[in-house]
């Protein structure tokens, strides 16, 4: 990497340790993600010559993206991508709720668990963290703008367009 963005790691951390610090904070703040371990760093001089992010392995996970294409793919009924909504929401606003922004909220950094081999998803977990900032409550505004890299697969709102949801109680028609 470039002079500028080794100066910039020494200032900020490097890749792997901003995704630590992120997942320790989300950690602590009971919210969905990978359990840290260590960040591994290699300087020579001023110059970041490799880093590396340690966490627990995680068993049984599957990506929002690609459960997302399944149900399209599979023209599943309405309710398991009403379940699989629900879940993401809830885990995005935990973590919204914790003061952290994600900085690269696609589906493709969301991911579900199970809390017993035998049971469906139900947790979501939260990867790709370098780019996530903490500590600060959020605004609406800030909670927006995390939400908008979260995609569709092509195609999927029309089918879903204008179908009524609850969130904490409260019915939300989108038009």
């Amino acid at each position: 990497q470039n002079l500028c963005k080794d100066f910039y790691d020494r200032l900020n951390g490097s890749k792997a340790k901003r995704t630590y610090k992120t997942a320790a904070y989300l950690a602590n703040a009971g919210v969905g993600t990978t359990y840290p371990i260590a960040c591994l760093e290699r300087w020579f001089g001023p110059v970041l010559r490799e880093s590396c992010f340690i966490s627990l392995y995680m068993e049984d996970v599957a990506c929002f993206k690609d459960m997302l294409v399944d149900l399209w793919q599979q023209n599943a009924p309405y309710r398991e991508f009403d379940n699989l909504m629900r879940i993401a929401a809830y885990g995005i606003k935990k973590l919204h709720d914790s003061g952290c922004t994600h900085g690269d909220l696609g589906n493709q950094n969301v991911f579900f668990t199970k809390r017993a081999k035998d049971l469906p998803y139900e947790d979501a977990v939260f990867m790709d963290l370098n780019r996530a900032r903490f500590g600060k409550p959020l605004t609406m505004a800030q909670r927006a703008k995390d939400l908008a890299r979260v995609a569709l697969p092509e195609g999927f709102l029309g089918a879903v367009k204008n179908k009524p949801i609850v969130v904490d109680g409260k019915i939300i028609c989108p038009s």
